[in-house]
């Protein structure tokens, strides 16, 4: 019989995380998310990343914080 494989964690950028977070706060997690998916582009480009999952990802974690910040700002919590 074959074996199970483990079932791979989602990503940890969940939206009522974000939330909670400061604009500034945001605004830093958007700068690191961003790195991370060039690194992830750069490393499926030449093969060192091997799950190509991971980079699209990545960008949907970058939106729904975009999506936090700006609802955030929409409130008037920029301040």
């Amino acid at each position: 019989m074959a074996t199970k494989k483990p079932v791979a964690k989602k990503a940890d950028t969940k939206p009522t995380a974000l939330k909670d977070l400061t604009v500034k706060e945001l605004l830093v997690s958007i700068d690191a998310l961003r790195k991370e998916a060039v690194d992830l582009k750069r490393g499926t480009k030449t093969g060192e990343v091997q799950n190509v999952r991971a980079y699209s990802t990545k960008r949907k974690d970058v939106a729904r914080a975009l999506t936090a910040l700006n609802a955030k700002k929409a409130t008037g919590e920029d301040k």
